[in-house]
């Protein structure tokens, strides 16, 4: 069959391209030569730009990037969502040394700006400081926030400020420093994909020179595919760098994955190429010829082999993920660049060094060896399908037990300085502490209500109930558990200490209340049925009856003297008993005695103390008889006194009557002068003015006031006992109320003034009071899928208690780092789904487009999706099953769009030849296609999977992961898919995979 007769409009333009190339080689290669220096020259180098430009991970609006800015904003932390641990280990130190150099690392971070825009040293403070420390005492934390946003090229330059000046302080301390946490992983994944880049070139361009000179045997003709890819390579990324300049994203693991994907595609479009052209060249071309021959055929395929990759990687640059986005645009500019590079720039040096007699084919060996492999499958198609099939569906059934992992701590290696601090902090601290988060609630009023703070701890406490959350800290709960102070319980319990050291002390004031109640009834039996005396006469009364008592006492003081005296002159008495003839010389001064003592018998006779004193009731009789001096005839009186006084004493001598008399008198002054009546006079003056409240308050009505006292006492004996069991019921009640979920919670505004309260509230509640956080603690690894489910359910949870309450309308959200992990995966489902379907219908199109079918993209398309879940399949089967890891989470979508679009490529390879050897006999046919495309899908498959292997020399776990992969599942569509399903099925379909195009029909007409 003569080739030409099938060649396309597009083949035929291809044709007129490579003559051009053929005629004026050198020219081709020189001005490649001059665009690669100029894109390397004109524009910074790629490096450079990319720790410049790379985008952080998430979009600014992912929800935990919004909370995290919004709590920055609110508490005025900035960088506080890109913070580093520095993990200081070393030996046992004196405590008072580490805290010392904690401080004056501390100090030099933050003058290191601006880097680091805070430090937090928890050794500077002594409720935070044990929390910070090991208990070995060995590792200590120190926490640092850094400019630019998480894992963006800003973060790396930070982190290796903050190293450089960690290392020069702890210089001879014996210490060293370990900046981890996810600033320290994305600084040593910048630091670790530079140097493996290097490694993962060298490894590759070995693997695939090797494959070259294996299936060339010509060391000039293996050297053809690697000139035009080197001038490839540079001049891809000179475009790169300048459209990054531009604003293009640029990132350095697509500047890794770009790479070995351009040197792949570029490979295997020159192996392409070539392998046409040494055919052309055995059926008798010559080698310019061969070469514009080979480019019409294969220039085609070529062309929809690069459009099928780039649609997919532009599909990739509509991901939310920006990291993952970049990689479309760079991967995009890279296969546009090597399929232009092979159209072009291969053809120019294949046509200098074939007129020098290089790089002409060498005799065929593998042809008949596909032959017989076509010749198999034509004849036993349904056995070979069901072969392939069984094996394809045992490998793609194992990708069911995918788990994507997040952790970007598995792609470095275990000696990385970040993995080095993590190791220590997963030794000796809990396994949160490199990834604290919060719950942030955004009110839109004031919660520093007890309302408020009450509403926000019964939110706090059924997030703290939650399985996996070991603590919940906040404002109404600093240590994790609920205030203590706030809760009913407690204060309930305090008001029942204070009402029981109320009715202790009442209680001891019993004894008095008893004998009060003794007093009230015994006036009220001394009064019962006896008329009170007239007290307002006696008030108005005892200020004259104190002034007589003072001149009683005067007198007493004045005649004490004379009256012992008489007492002691027996023979004077003895002569008033002659001298009472005399009596008429005795009256005048009778009568001044009498005179001087009538204010005493008048005080005497209405004060109610003598009456109820006997030796006053009995000298108040005599005084009388005194006063009766100065009422009659004085003589008639004395004499009247001497009768008397004779009667009385039964004529016994005067001088033993004054014996009697001094002995009473001895016993007035007794008595009157023990008495300190300055005391009683004042005393009795504030009775005085006090007496009109006692009458309106009906004190002074005796029987009344018994009858209140007894009321009052028995009142009083009740309140004892209602004081006693109102304490024990307050006490018992806030024992047995203790409880999380019995105790309840109240803060007073006496709390929420209270100045630890008002310290403490800086750290969880904003300066307004609208924003309130509190620091969720977990069990769960940050990056495992327990730890992303844990914080769907706390924002579920958070937000269901919510409604009637204060805090109704707020909004609530987890901000940390196992929510950005969890926005990841969300993010990451979504961009899988969109690149998938988008990279499927642009694929099926280009297929459908340059096969003119509908059938045969149908399962062209059927069987690359089956060889990408067999190379998932195979994946997890190696790292998850074997290896006991989790596959990146990259590693499924890159997968996918390389093996459907390069399976593509492959299948369309062998498609395309397929349309062209077709004749009379479709077995034929497929025998020939079998036979004269096995070697060249074969090298170019072989070369891509050595490409992707040559990942695995750059020691990052992800590339790993992606290159053992993606280069099976080259092996696996090279030698599995290509080699026996697809002939098989189109052995099985026949004529009708190529509906509804007739060109079968045409073929045979031809060959007629």
């Amino acid at each position: 069959m003569n080739s030409t007769d099938t060649v396309t409009p597009l083949g035929r333009w291809c044709a007129r391209v490579s003559g051009v190339l053929t005629r004026w080689p050198k020219a081709a290669i020189l001005t490649w030569l001059a665009i690669a220096a100029i894109t390397n020259v004109a524009w910074p180098q790629l490096g450079s730009v990319i720790e410049r430009q790379a985008p952080p991970s998430l979009p600014p609006d992912a929800h935990s990037v919004q909370l995290f800015s919004a709590m920055a904003h609110a508490f005025d932390e900035q960088g506080a969502q890109n913070s580093a641990v520095i993990v200081i280990d070393g030996p046992d130190t004196n405590a008072k040394t580490r805290q010392q150099l904690h401080s004056v690392l501390a100090l030099k971070l933050a003058a290191a700006k601006p880097d680091v825009l805070s430090v937090s040293d928890p050794l500077a403070d002594a409720r935070t400081r044990s929390a910070a420390v090991s208990k070995d005492g060995r590792v200590s934390l120190l926490t640092v926030r850094l400019r630019g946003d998480p894992g963006s090229p800003a973060t790396a330059e930070s982190v290796a400020t903050v190293r450089e000046i960690t290392a020069q302080t702890l210089a001879g301390s014996g210490l060293r420093g370990y900046v981890s946490g996810p600033p320290g992983s994305v600084a040593d994944t910048f630091v670790t994909t530079t140097n493996a880049l290097a490694k993962i070139t060298a490894a590759t361009g070995v693997l695939i020179a090797v494959i070259l000179l294996v299936v060339y045997r010509s060391v000039v003709t293996a050297l053809i595919p690697l000139v035009s890819l080197g001038l490839g390579i540079g001049t891809a990324r000179g475009l790169v760098s300048g459209l990054g300049t531009l604003g293009m994203p640029v990132s350095a693991n697509a500047e890794a994955l770009m790479t070995v994907v351009v040197i792949a595609v570029g490979i295997d479009y020159s192996v392409f190429l070539i392998s046409r052209f040494h055919e052309r060249v055995r059926e008798g071309a010559s080698p310019e010829d061969g070469i514009v021959s080979a480019s019409a055929a294969i220039g085609p395929v070529i062309l929809a082999s690069a459009a099928t990759v780039i649609a997919a990687s532009v599909a990739i640059a509509f991901a939310k993920l920006r990291p993952l986005a970049s990689m479309g645009p760079m991967l995009a500019v890279g296969v546009a660049t090597g399929c232009v590079c092979a159209l072009t720039l291969t053809p120019a040096v294949l046509t200098v060094a074939a007129r020098r007699g290089y790089g002409l084919p060498k005799p065929e060996r593998a042809q008949a060896y596909w032959e017989r492999v076509g010749r198999a499958v034509v004849a036993r198609p349904f056995r070979m399908l069901g072969t392939a099939l069984a094996l394809l569906g045992v490998l793609a059934g194992m990708s069911a037990l995918m788990n994507p992992g997040y952790d970007d701590r598995a792609a470095l290696p275990s000696t990385a300085e970040s993995n080095r601090g993590f190791a220590l902090v997963a030794r000796n601290f809990a396994p949160n502490v490199l990834y604290p988060q919060f719950l942030l609630i955004q009110s839109d009023k004031d919660v520093r209500t007890p309302e408020g703070l009450a509403d926000l701890e019964q939110l706090a406490g059924r997030v703290a109930q939650l399985p996996g959350v070991s603590a919940v800290r906040g404002i109404t709960r600093p240590d994790g558990h609920k205030l203590t102070e706030a809760t009913i319980a407690w204060q309930m319990g305090q008001l029942g200490n204070k009402v029981a050291d109320s009715s202790a002390a009442v209680t001891k004031y019993k004894p008095q209340l008893d004998n009060l109640t003794a007093a009230a009834r015994l006036i009220q039996d001394e009064f019962a049925g006896t008329p009170l005396p007239d007290f307002d006469r006696l008030v108005a009364t005892m200020p004259a009856m104190l002034s007589a008592s003072d001149q009683a006492i005067a007198l007493l003081d004045r005649y004490k003297p004379l009256i012992q005296q008489m007492a002691k002159s027996k023979a004077l008495l003895d002569q008033a008993d002659f001298a009472m003839a005399h009596m008429d010389e005795w009256a005048h001064t009778a009568q001044q005695v009498s005179h001087t003592l009538r204010p005493i018998i008048d005080g005497l006779e209405h004060f109610p103390w003598c009456a109820v004193t006997p030796d006053c009731a009995k000298l108040l009789p005599q005084l009388k008889q005194l006063q009766t001096l100065s009422d009659g005839e004085v003589f008639a009186e004395l004499v009247a006194l001497r009768d008397a006084m004779q009667q009385a004493t039964g004529g016994q001598p005067i001088s033993q009557s004054i014996q009697e008399m001094t002995s009473l008198f001895d016993q007035m002054s007794t008595i009157v002068g023990g008495t300190d009546l300055a005391s009683i006079t004042a005393a009795a003056g504030k009775f005085v003015d006090l007496y009109p409240q006692l009458k309106a308050m009906g004190l002074t009505d005796f029987p009344e006031m018994s009858r209140m006292v007894n009321e009052l006492t028995g009142t009083s004996s009740g309140m004892f006992d209602a004081l006693g069991q109102m304490a024990d019921y307050l006490q018992k009640l806030s024992r047995e109320a203790a409880s999380p979920a019995a105790s309840g919670f109240f803060m007073d505004n006496t709390i929420l003034q209270n100045p630890d309260f008002k310290t403490a509230a800086k750290m969880f509640i904003s300066p307004d009071g609208r924003t309130v956080r509190y620091l969720v603690e977990s069990t769960e690894d940050p990056y495992s899928a327990e730890s992303r489910a844990l914080v769907d359910r706390i924002d579920e949870t958070a937000a269901s208690a919510l409604p009637n309450t204060s805090l109704q309308g707020a909004t609530v959200g987890l901000a940390g780092f196992p929510a950005v992990v969890t926005d990841l995966q969300h993010y990451f489902s979504r961009d899988l789904r969109t690149v998938v379907i988008a990279t499927l219908l642009v694929v099926f199109l280009i297929l459908a487009l340059l096969l003119r079918a509908v059938v045969a993209p149908i399962y062209l398309l059927i069987t690359v999706g089956l060889t990408y879940l067999s190379a998932l399949g195979a994946g997890v089967l190696v790292f998850q099953v074997i290896l006991g890891d989790h596959l990146f989470w990259w590693v499924p979508m890159i997968t996918f769009i390389l093996l459907v679009a390069v399976g593509a490529d492959y299948n369309l390879l062998l498609m395309a030849r397929l349309r062209e050897e077709t004749g009379e006999s479709y077995r034929e046919g497929v025998v020939r296609t079998v036979a004269s495309t096995g070697s060249v899908i074969t090298s170019a498959g072989m070369i891509f999977a050595a490409s992707m292997f040559g990942l695995i020399a750059g020691g990052l776990g992800f590339m790993t992961q992606m290159g053992f992969v993606i280069g099976f599942g080259i092996l696996l569509d090279t030698f599995v898919v290509r080699t026996l399903v697809v002939p098989a099925i189109a052995m099985v379909l026949g004529r009708y995979s190529w509906w509804p195009s007739t060109v079968h029909r045409r073929a045979q007409a031809h060959r007629r």
